[in-house]
């Protein structure tokens, strides 16, 4: 559903899913992104989604949060390609990759039913002419 794309510090370059809420980010063991980055909290954020707001932001106490550089304090909205700072870990919200379902089964049912619907047709003209 969501990732986040580390930009900046030790994890670099690596992509972590969320696949449950809430998601928190620290240096606790806890934690579903685990980091030992300089000037992050033990449990420094924390990632929650409301159907009605969508995914929102949750500073756990005082930790400093910013987004797209601009200082969080108390729950903040997210939108898609926002850039979060925890301390020196950076990183981007991001939607997740839609996954596609097979759809073989359906195609071969299609073809197979439009194949009988000939054949009928085939044997009603059949019958009519004879």
């Amino acid at each position: 559903m969501v990732q986040l794309n580390i930009l900046g510090g030790q994890m670099a370059d690596r992509i972590i899913p969320v696949r449950s809420f809430p998601f928190c980010v620290g240096r606790s063991a806890e934690c579903g992104l685990r980091s030992e980055e300089a000037g992050l909290w033990d449990r420094h954020f924390e990632l929650k989604f409301d159907p009605h707001q969508g995914f929102l932001l949750h500073p756990v106490g005082e930790a400093l949060v910013t987004i797209n550089q601009e200082s969080a304090s108390g729950p903040i909205r997210l939108r898609n390609g926002d850039t979060i700072a925890a301390g020196a870990l950076q990183m981007r919200f991001w939607l997740g990759e839609t996954g596609l379902r097979s759809l073989v089964w359906r195609e071969r049912l299609t073809w197979i039913l439009l194949a009988l619907l000939t054949l009928g047709q085939v044997a009603f003209i059949y019958r009519l002419v004879r």
